[in-house]
């Protein structure tokens, strides 16, 4: 089981991340893009995963991990923080984490803006 403030802690042990407020919800963010957010007294969090790894979270464990309803596009996916091991919730936060899209280098931007791409 993994506590609100447990769940707090591990996404803030995570490079660059800040805890800020989504819909009323922390979330949790690099440079302003959200990879969580929990719902406090709810023993809920959800995550943005990959596609493939939403997947093969719900399919191999249905009990821990959801789509939310309406939610699921993007790789969205609830988590039941009460029936979740610590190991395995830090593997699926840091998967969160990994999947932002990170920025391009200037050179390489400079570069594309030249071409016209």
């Amino acid at each position: 089981m993994i506590t609100d403030d447990q769940m707090r802690a591990i996404a803030l042990e995570l490079p660059d991340t800040q805890e800020r407020s989504h819909f009323g919800h922390p979330d949790f963010r690099v440079k302003n893009r959200i990879f969580a957010t929990l719902w406090p007294g709810q023993n809920r969090a959800v995550l943005r995963l990959t596609p493939n790894d939403q997947a093969a979270a719900i399919l191999l464990k249905p009990g821990v991990f959801a789509v939310p309803s309406g939610a699921g596009r993007g790789g969205w996916t609830s988590v039941d923080l009460s029936n979740i091991e610590d190991g395995e919730f830090r593997l699926m936060i840091r998967k969160a984490w990994e999947a932002l899209p990170r920025p391009r280098p200037r050179k390489e931007l400079a570069r594309r803006r030249t071409a016209g791409v």
